[in-house]
């Protein structure tokens, strides 16, 4: 296991051999750096692959359903086969055994039919192999790690891990696989989407099949600039999806101009008192961490507001 002192000897070399102008040495030192700690990090994954409860992932999809604007699909139901079925915009789910959910109230609306997204869709003879959960755990961690050393900044793209099934085949939210897994059990027989002339269908769903029930995830579709971007969703009212979005859009700009009004007022009563009193003024402790909270929340709006705006522009594509 790599020590702390190991870690920053290996630093210190690299540092060493840029001071040197040894620029090469320098990045194959920090290269063979990343791969230890890519390597430990796999070990300590592996050995937290545990227990899943299929509850808590079950619940976790509640909750992202939530966000939708239509009332149907935040709680579960039960289909016309008894099934207990539960979806948000990404994984649907049709279990033979219910789970103990949050019981469906009577003005939810109508159920969504599951039936009718998932008609004339055509799956694969061969199945997917599905990886452990310590293999998804540990390629979690290393590309969040990525993100943090090339995402800065409050334009910065939200976070969202990938596991690629292979080549040609579909890729998926690492974090929905690992609650997929959780559900349907890891023993799940898994099948992928093919096209009307049976090639694979990397923006079709994936579908999972076991003595739970069967599960239903749509993969992400990378677009050709490498940039991942979600494929279209089973989302039975895209509109009210966008009024919704569109709504945490405008609100979430209001509170942007509020926080730079806030910024630049600070700024100019700042000026006038400099200039009243240059020799005695100073801003005080707590006047500077009020403008800190301000100005952090300022660059946490505007990353909310990219990454609004980027889901809207998903939706309207799809």
């Amino acid at each position: 296991m790599l020590s702390k002192s190991d870690i920053l000897t290996r630093v210190t070399e690299a540092s060493t051999l840029v001071s040197d102008e040894h620029y090469a040495a320098a990045v194959e030192t920090l290269h063979k750096l990343a791969d230890s700690i890519k390597a430990e990090i796999s070990l300590d994954a592996a050995k937290l692959g545990g227990h899943l409860d299929a509850t808590k992932a079950a619940l976790r999809v509640l909750k992202n359903a939530a966000n939708y604007s239509r009332e149907s699909i935040k709680y579960q139901w039960t289909d016309k086969n008894g099934r207990q079925c539960f979806m948000d915009g990404f994984r649907a789910y049709r279990l033979k055994e219910a789970l103990d959910l949050p019981p469906r109230p009577d003005n939810a609306g109508e159920s969504v039919d599951l039936d009718n997204i998932l008609k004339g869709t055509m799956f694969s003879a061969e199945p997917l192999t599905l990886p452990s959960i310590g293999e998804l755990k540990a390629t979690i961690q290393t590309q969040r790690a990525e993100y943090r050393a090339t995402n800065k900044g409050p334009m910065r793209k939200p976070f969202e891990p990938l596991w690629r099934f292979g080549d040609g085949l579909p890729v998926v939210n690492a974090d929905y696989l690992i609650d997929t897994i959780a559900i349907m059990g890891e023993d799940a027989d898994v099948r992928y989407s093919l096209t009307k002339d049976g090639k694979p269908n990397c923006v079709g769903m994936v579908h999972f099949t076991s003595n739970a029930g069967e599960a239903f995830l749509l993969p992400i579709r990378m677009a050709s600039s490498s940039q991942p971007k979600p494929a279209a969703k089973p989302d039975p009212d895209v509109q009210d999806k966008l009024a919704s979005l569109n709504e945490r859009l405008n609100q979430t700009r209001k509170e942007l101009t509020d926080a730079e009004k806030y910024q630049t007022n600070f700024a100019i009563s700042c000026k006038r008192c400099a200039s009243m009193y240059p020799d005695t003024w100073s801003i005080s402790p707590d006047e500077f961490a009020d403008y800190a909270d301000w100005s952090n929340r300022a660059d946490s709006l505007r990353g909310r507001i990219a990454d609004l705006e980027k889901r809207i522009a998903e939706v309207q594509a799809a």
